[in-house]
């Protein structure tokens, strides 16, 4: 798989949050051995998709798929 550098800033509500945000993901990052941005695009897949695999497919594949007009209008 090839991996594009795409950045994307965070905004946080607190300094509490972000440090916390920030430890907790080095920490999972640390604990699978993986970099803290696929930690963090993981979390995020895993909390924008259900977790039926089918539905994950459909909305990954038809409602969001790499046209620019995708998504819900």
């Amino acid at each position: 798989m090839a991996f594009k550098k795409i950045q994307k800033m965070f905004y946080f509500s607190n300094e509490s949050n972000k440090n916390f945000i920030e430890s907790r993901v080095g920490d999972m990052a640390k604990k699978e051995q993986r970099s803290e941005s696929f930690i963090i695009e993981k979390l995020l897949l895993d909390g924008l998709l259900p977790e039926n695999e089918e539905a994950k497919s459909i909305i990954k594949n038809y409602l969001y798929d790499d046209d620019e007009t995708s998504g819900v209008k």
